[in-house]
């Protein structure tokens, strides 16, 4: 599965009271609202009306391929933030890679619109972005613009029985139709299938040989070690904080198979559970074999 990570600094004109919010939800909209005004030719025509399937915010954004669930081919996760700017991971997976053209217009043009923070406009500019090796792509002060690499996701050739999982974010997944608050490897485990899938299906040209899944019962969870983290995004749709709390912590996995390890090891790329569009289920993958 091919993919590009851009690392893009924020920077605000007015400080801001950071507390416990995540500003990837913000971020995503304020992006969302520059790569339609950069994409679109067609405006008065709502997405779903429109023929141009091929259009990168329509194929981003809009396109629904089952009824059931939906996975966004992209990633938006806050990795540093202070009172005057904030750092924002963005992954683009599959074909969304190869449309890094307007992608980086419309990154750099969320300038035009302000950002949101307790009913107060913040303008800010794109100060700099970077790829994954930190090479610059962007610069605001030169209003330099180099073309991004797109790298390719590479199966290890080695495999682990015992490993550790190790979550940065928050893992949502449900479980009996609640949020899991103790760790239960099966149905997250179902959860990263599902999103494996649809990604590689409708955004890999199913490159990925995924196959059916099958839960090895014989995988023994150890030493899990998790605690609830809370934290919110504001939704202007709703007018109300949403929680984006989830389980953070460490297990251990013993007689792991090969194939759980090779969907284990893609998951570090595509995150697991609810909310991956913004940077929850963040986890690594640590080898225990002797």
């Amino acid at each position: 599965m091919d993919y590009i990570k851009l690392y893009v600094s924020l920077n605000l004109s007015d400080r801001i009271y950071t507390g416990n919010r995540s500003f990837a939800s913000a971020i995503r909209g304020i992006w969302g609202r520059s790569l339609i005004k950069r994409s679109c030719i067609q405006r008065s025509i709502d997405c779903e009306k429109c023929d141009l399937k091929t259009c990168v915010y329509n194929l981003i954004f809009s396109q629904q391929f089952s009824d059931r669930e939906r996975f966004h081919p992209y990633i938006i996760r806050e990795i540093d933030k202070s009172s005057d700017s904030i750092v924002i991971e963005f992954i683009f997976l599959g074909i969304i890679s190869h449309h890094m053209d307007k992608v980086i217009y419309s990154i750099i043009d969320m300038s035009k619109f302000p950002l949101i923070v307790e009913g107060k406009r913040v303008p800010f500019f794109v100060e700099s972005i970077l790829d994954q090796y930190d090479q610059l792509i962007y610069n605001h002060q030169g209003q330099v613009i180099n073309r991004s690499t797109v790298q390719q996701y590479v199966e290890p050739t080695k495999t682990s029985s015992h490993i550790r999982l190790s979550f940065d974010t928050p893992l949502r997944v449900k479980y009996e139709n609640r949020f899991m608050r103790d760790f239960r490897l099966e149905p997250m485990l179902l959860s990263l299938y599902r999103r494996v899938d649809y990604l590689n299906k409708h955004f890999n040209e199913s490159a990925i040989a995924l196959g059916e899944y099958l839960y090895n019962e014989h995988i023994r969870v150890v030493k899990p070690s998790f605690k609830w983290v809370e934290n919110f995004r504001k939704s202007f749709a709703r007018d109300q904080k949403m929680s984006l709390g989830g389980l953070v912590g460490s297990v251990e996995l013993k007689d792991v198979d090969e194939n759980t390890y090779q969907l284990l090891k893609l998951g570090e790329l595509v995150h697991v559970g609810k909310q991956t569009s913004f940077g929850l289920g963040k986890y690594s993958v640590e080898n225990l074999d002797k």
